[in-house]
């Protein structure tokens, strides 16, 4: 489009009262502002389009091919709210939503391009999702920037740019800054909890934990990784120079408009640092006990447990079991105006609305246990601690549940059984155990299947027999339909997502007096299933039966002692 037809555009009359009242807009200087997010729909879009004498453009379904952006990069494109949609011989449609901040651009696109435009015009919140969606999906695969850096210069290649002495130097464009950014774009968009990148004799190993299973994305040379450590220890706010001593350290990164917290480790190894990266998306947002996978009669017990006044409430489980979301799931079923609920963290993970928390620094000594020292100044009815790692933190829970408030904590052991003796181990003396406990949840999480390609899987005599040998009777379901993963394009390894299993441990009466007696595991848990507890292993078996998951992602979860419970 012409030089003298976007003056066109920025020469309108634009003081319009009863536009603005109907809309909710604020067309002053041509920058449409979005005051009133629900009334900006279709009818409000095309008002928008033809009071700027543009027609109304339509999002393209999948990604903006590379060749039209090649131009541009992300950040001019969100800033001046422009974006190239498609081409059609000699002309290009181009959508803008501010002729303010696009036009001018647009006009640098044309003559660089050498083509004309067709202007169209979005609405703000769509462009930037168009936006968002083509770089997404442009060369976030780590393993084509490693081939491009290779194809480039080689190993010399990768040798100079391991040699970088400031990488707070290098712009958006350097080839390590590529690299890392692809790879944290990968594991985002495969959902990846981890990413672990190992230094080995030979080469360099980066690793993603999906749904709980390790995979290898790539192997790139090991003369890549000093840039690569040294880059994710200035994003992490680490030492740079520090080489001997394990590190940690934390920072924030946006994909696609979403932003994901990373907590960073960096451990010395024999070859070099290794770095293990966490990542927390927070869009994930927070689950109620019944998304979170509990049965039923799992929620009823849970919610007759919050309405305690006080008393310890503990989620046991390796890490990356799900513990925090069932926590965040458990205040968020009792969090009212009427009650005082603060937390002790680390980190937090997810800020909620009317709950005050708090962040642990061990740089100024602020522990679990010293934390939780004060929050009992502060008059609180339940208080959660993110962890308890140690005696101080244990004893402090139980004088606090002893004083009138209900503690939820999280703990590392394999099951419930054990969590009552983890406790005494730790020097809780077991009158006090038993006086203070209200229950026990270990769980775990299951990769579910991805229902469209399952396959039905036969029922032979072996496995009904197990069904029946540790199922109780009135758990064991009538008909029971088993699967298999089906792999498929959508789906490579047949499951998608992750749901979990929760061994719920309540200490009734008669468990009370066996902690009291220092009773071990085994007693307790033969107590705790006459009263009604399924273990892991029960709660997997009922899992797959339902057709959720398969027996072979039960038994790779569930302990194996627990099979012959």
């Amino acid at each position: 489009m012409a030089a003298h037809s976007y003056a066109h555009y920025l020469s309108k009359e634009l003081q319009k009262p009863e536009i603005e009242r109907f809309a909710g807009l604020d067309f002053a200087g041509v920058n449409l502002r979005l005051r009133e997010r629900k009334m900006f729909d279709d009818s409000v879009r095309r008002l928008a389009a033809d009071w700027l004498g543009l027609p109304l453009g339509k999002a393209p379904d999948g990604a903006v091919e590379d060749a039209l952006i090649e131009p541009l990069n992300m950040g001019l494109a969100k800033t001046a709210l422009f974006m190239p949609l498609s081409s059609s011989g000699d002309v290009i449609t181009a959508a803008i939503a501010s002729p303010e901040r696009g036009l001018p651009v647009a006009d640098d696109y044309a003559r660089m391009v050498g083509k004309r435009l067709r202007l169209v015009y979005l609405d703000e919140e769509t462009l930037i999702g168009v936006i968002h969606k083509t770089w997404e999906a442009r060369n976030t695969r780590a393993e084509d920037v490693v081939g491009d850096m290779e194809s480039d210069g080689g190993e010399d290649a990768l040798s100079r740019m391991a040699a970088t002495e400031d990488l707070l130097d290098a712009n958006d464009d350097a080839p390590i800054i590529r690299l890392i950014n692809s790879i944290m774009a990968q594991a985002v968009k495969e959902r990846a909890s981890d990413i672990h990148i190992e230094p080995f004799e030979k080469q360099l190993n980066v690793r993603f934990r999906v749904d709980g299973v390790m995979h290898t994305v790539i192997t790139p040379s090991m003369k890549l990784h000093p840039a690569v450590t040294a880059r994710l220890k200035v994003m992490a706010g680490m030492d740079i120079a520090e080489k001997r001593m394990p590190q940690d350290g934390r920072f924030k990164i946006r994909m696609g408009g979403h932003e994901v917290d990373v907590r960073a480790s960096v451990l010395p190894t024999a070859h070099g640092e290794r770095v293990v990266l966490r990542l927390l998306q927070q869009q994930s947002g927070i689950l109620t006990l019944n998304e979170i996978g509990m049965r039923p009669e799992q929620v009823t017990q849970m919610k007759n447990w919050l309405q305690h006044k006080d008393g310890i409430l503990l989620v046991s489980g390796p890490t990356g079991a799900g513990k925090t979301s069932t926590l965040y799931a458990a205040i968020t079923a009792i969090n009212t105006p009427q009650i005082n609920i603060m937390t002790i963290e680390d980190p937090i993970e997810y800020q909620v609305e009317g709950i005050n928390q708090m962040q642990v620094n061990a740089k100024i000594n602020l522990t679990f246990a010293e934390g939780l020292r004060n929050i009992l100044r502060q008059n609180p009815n339940v208080i959660i601690v993110g962890e308890t790692r140690d005696l101080e933190t244990a004893q402090i829970s139980v004088q606090s549940s002893l004083t009138g408030h209900l503690v939820l904590s999280t703990i590392h052991t394999n099951d419930s059984p054990s969590t009552v003796t983890r406790l005494v181990d730790m020097g809780i003396e077991p009158f006090l155990v038993g006086s203070t406990l209200r229950g026990v949840i270990a769980q775990r999480l299951l990769r579910t299947l991805y229902a469209p390609s399952r396959k039905p899987r036969e029922l032979d005599a072996e496995t009904k027999a197990m069904f029946q040998k540790h199922l109780p009777k009135k758990y064991l379901p009538k008909e029971i339909t088993l699967f298999d993963a089906g792999p498929c394009d959508a789906s490579p390894t047949g499951y998608t997502g992750r749901k979990g299993i929760y061994e719920m441990l309540s200490v009734t009466p008669a468990l009370r007096r066996q902690i009291h007696d220092k009773a071990n595991d085994s007693v307790l848990r033969a107590t705790a299933q006459k009263d009604g507890m399924l273990t892991l292993f029960q709660e997997g078996l009922l899992m797959a039966a339902r057709g959720e998951t398969t027996l072979e992602e039960v038994f790779r979860v569930t302990m194996m002692d627990q099979i012959d419970a």
